[in-house]
Parts: structure tokens; C-alpha cells; sequence
């Protein structure tokens, strides 16, 4: 009795592991050192331009981390050292708050400080008026200042400068790459033209 043949099946996650193999292979052979004579300049300083890029955008990824982290660590310590000297007070608002574009709602409030009451201009809130006790903050030397930050400033700081990094390289690496198929589409196109009137141009014997 014959043995049945065996049958290969072929599945999706075949065709994309064949699909990426493909890709890499083809990848590989349009370095920009390749010997191969079927490489023209335009497209090994293509595929230069476009490896340049890619090692920048990784090695922009420890950069970023490393400005994020830096970044972090000075805010969350000054976020530290000024609420180790805030501490509040209650205040009593003693004028009609006013609106300013550049500072919001303020107004004129008064307080016990250790030398005695003290008034001075702070910011309130939108609802508050005339007679409202509201908290203040005081610096070392009791002046009014701003409320001091929370701790998660800093860490959303930090994330801010590492996005921004990332992106910012990212940005550019791709408008470089933009740039050189431009480039390359128009050399190419300069060259195909060229070798068209060539190939155009009448001969003796069309004569």
C-alpha cells in the first residue's frame, strides 16, 4: 500500500514570515556599500539618507531618556525645597477682586503674619469676593506667594522633554528622508529622460 504524500499547508503566518524575510533581504541588498553595478549613486545616497536616519532616531532614544530623568530630578528637588519653606495662612479678602489677562483674579487681602497684619495683593479664586477668607501661602519670609506644586509636576515635566525629544528628532529624520526621495525621484526622472531622447534621436538610416 502507498504512503499518501505529504501535503504542506501554507498559512498566514507563513506568508508573513516569508513577506518579512523578503523585506529584510531586500533591505540588505540596498546598502549604501553594496557592490552590486545595478546601484546607481542617487540610490545608494538614498539609502544612506535613510540609514542615518535611523540610527539618529535610535540614539535619540537615550537621549531623550536621559534629559527627561535629568529634568525631573531638578524640578521634583525644587519642587521639594519650596514646599519645605511654604506654609499657609488665612486670609481675609479686604477689596473687590480684579481681572488682569496676564495674572487672573486678584485682590487685596490681609493677614497675622509674626510681625503683625499684614495685606498685600494675591490671587483668589473666580467666585471669591469682598469679606472671604481664603488660604494664602507664604514663603520663608512671609511674603505671598504661589501654592506650592504637587510632586507629579516634575514627573510630567520629565515626560514632556523626553516626548519632545523623540518627536522633534523623529520629525526631522523623516523630512530628511522626504527630502532625499525627492531628490532622487527627480535625478531619476532627469536620467530617464535623457536616456529617452537618446533613444529618439533619428539615426542615418532613418534619414
Amino acid at each position: 500500500m502507498a504512503r499518501p504524500k505529504e501535503v504542506i499547508t501554507m498559512t498566514s503566518s507563513t506568508f508573513r514570515a516569508d513577506a518579512v524575510s523578503a523585506r529584510i533581504l531586500r533591505w540588505w541588498r540596498c546598502r549604501p556599500w553594496s557592490v552590486s553595478p545595478l546601484m546607481r549613486w542617487p540610490d545608494r545616497l538614498l539609502s544612506a539618507v535613510r540609514l542615518v536616519a535611523a540610527v539618529v532616531v535610535v540614539s535619540s532614544i537615550p537621549i531623550a531618556l536621559a534629559l527627561g530623568t535629568g529634568t525631573y530630578t531638578d524640578d521634583a528637588a525644587r519642587i521639594r525645597a519650596d514646599n519645605a519653606e511654604a506654609v499657609s495662612a488665612e486670609a481675609v479678602i479686604s477689596d473687590r477682586p480684579e481681572f488682569t489677562q496676564s495674572q487672573g483674579w486678584r485682590a487685596k487681602a490681609r493677614w497675622e503674619g509674626s510681625a503683625g497684619q499684614v495685606q498685600d495683593i494675591v490671587a483668589v479664586p473666580r467666585t471669591a469676593s469682598q469679606g472671604d477668607r481664603i488660604t494664602v501661602w507664604l514663603d520663608g519670609a512671609g511674603h505671598a506667594t504661589e501654592a506650592p506644586r504637587p510632586p507629579f509636576v516634575a514627573v510630567m515635566n520629565g515626560i514632556g522633554v523626553a516626548v519632545v525629544v523623540l518627536v522633534g528628532s523623529g520629525l526631522s529624520m523623516w523630512f530628511l528622508v522626504v527630502l532625499g526621495d525627492l531628490f532622487v525621484d527627480y535625478r531619476r526622472g532627469v536620467g530617464w529622460d535623457r536616456e529617452w531622447s537618446a533613444m529618439r534621436r533619428p539615426t542615418q538610416d532613418d534619414r
